[in-house]
């Protein structure tokens, strides 16, 4: 029979092509039976046949309309349904609901389904594009300055500053300090930082026994004994003052200048058997830790967690001015080495994608009831006047061409019975 194009035609034939395909049936019904009370006798059973079929085709276009027309309407008189079961999508929207959001929850989108489809996806590769494009448009800098504020205002909440005081007191209360370092200080570590320890404390004894407050200090001292009288005519506490100085000061500056000086060697020697005597459970040892606990119980941590806090806050605001700055640098070339891993590893590229695909269908399949839901509220949710016209817009072409089927197929069934009639009589 008669089929639609595949682009529907907006000419009026088109879209009234039922109501066009029924009024010939007709015409022609009414015509031919006029004509033949006036037709000779020679064309009268020409003329029977075709009455015949129009009649039968104007039959078909009639029923093919109320079957139709029951579809969408109810066939009333007043408020009385005459007609059986008409009027099926306004009086069955919510099994068409029910059903249509079955259908797509179970068929049409259902877990596997989905699941399938994703399978096709190349979400690395769709990533890795993602990304490229963000650094090519220049929009990274963006992204890196939300992050940055987002993280800023984390950060300016009190509950951060308590939590990170939270953390610094647990953590570092649990430092073993003898431990820590007679574990991190090897004996060469050991050997520089004696080389420059000593010579820092040796400079400064030295500056302090240069100052007028030591040398006053030692005189005063040294005055304090009176001893007998021979000390008291002989002793001279200025004198003995600045030679013990000069000395000391000489001294000093010996073991500053010398790597080699003996009591320097004798420092290294000593120190670095401290050092070991840390690494185990010795007097030393508990000494020291015990020393760290007591400062450690002094310190402040709520203090220590805003200034630091402040001082993290003061390098990220003035990261987000820089354009070019640290973050951004280290972000954008870690996007880069993502892109290249996502482009190039194949690693990667099936973690990525198993992954992403794992979670999408975890979601998916804790969520799946919602699709079907969805579909039957909001079909529910539409009025019978909508529901009927969302059908329409989308069916009514293609019923239409049921009518005009039903008018050629009963116009043909038609002149069968005409021919069989003649032949008959």
């Amino acid at each position: 029979m008669f089929q639609k194009n595949s682009a529907p035609d907006q000419h009026f034939l088109t879209q009234h092509k039922g109501e066009i395909s029924f009024a010939i049936a007709l015409s022609g019904l009414i015509l031919s039976s006029l004509l033949i009370s006036f037709t000779p006798q020679t064309y009268l059973v020409f003329l029977i046949i075709i009455q015949t079929g129009f009649e039968a085709g104007t039959v078909g276009g009639a029923a093919d309309w109320l079957a139709v027309k029951m579809i969408f309407d109810e066939i009333k008189i007043g408020n009385v349904r005459i007609v059986p079961a008409s009027g099926i999508i306004p009086r069955k929207q919510k099994a068409i609901a029910q059903a249509a959001g079955k259908l797509v929850a179970d068929e049409w989108l259902s877990p596997q389904s989905v699941k399938n489809v994703l399978q096709s996806v190349d979400v690395a590769g769709a990533l890795a594009d993602y990304l490229e494009k963000i650094k090519q448009n220049g929009e990274l800098s963006g992204h890196v300055s939300w992050l940055i504020e987002r993280f800023t205002k984390i950060l300016e909440k009190p509950a951060a500053k308590e939590k990170l005081a939270g953390i610094l007191n647990d953590q570092i209360t649990r430092i073993q300090w003898s431990r820590w370092i007679g574990g991190s200080i090897t004996d060469d570590r050991a050997k520089k930082l004696l080389d420059q320890l000593v010579p820092f404390f040796a400079e400064k004894l030295t500056e302090l026994l240069s100052t007028q407050e030591a040398f006053d200090l030692i005189v005063e001292k040294l005055s304090e004994d009176k001893g007998g009288l021979l000390k008291q005519l002989f002793f001279d506490p200025v004198e003995t003052a600045e030679k013990a100085i000069l000395k000391s000061i000489q001294f000093l500056r010996e073991l500053q200048d010398n790597p080699y000086h003996p009591v320097r060697l004798k420092i290294d020697t000593k120190s670095l058997a401290w050092i070991n005597d840390l690494r185990t459970d010795t007097a030393s040892a508990k000494k020291l830790d015990k020393l760290g606990a007591e400062i450690i119980s002094e310190l402040e941590f709520t203090l220590l967690a805003e200034k630091v806090i402040g001082r993290l806050i003061e390098f990220l605001h003035e990261q987000s001015n820089e354009k070019e700055g640290l973050i951004y640098r280290n972000v954008s070339d870690w996007v880069g080495d993502v892109i290249l891993e996502l482009r190039n590893n194949s690693v990667w590229q099936k973690t990525v994608n198993e992954n992403v695909i794992s979670v999408i269908g975890e979601v998916i399949n804790r969520n799946h009831h919602l699709i079907g839901a969805m579909v039957e509220k909001n079909l529910s949710s539409l009025s019978p006047e909508q529901i009927k016209e969302q059908f329409r817009i989308r069916t009514y072409n293609d019923m239409q061409w049921i009518r005009v089927n039903g008018a050629v197929a009963g116009f043909a069934i038609g002149i069968v019975i005409g021919i069989i009639r003649v032949l008959l009589s």
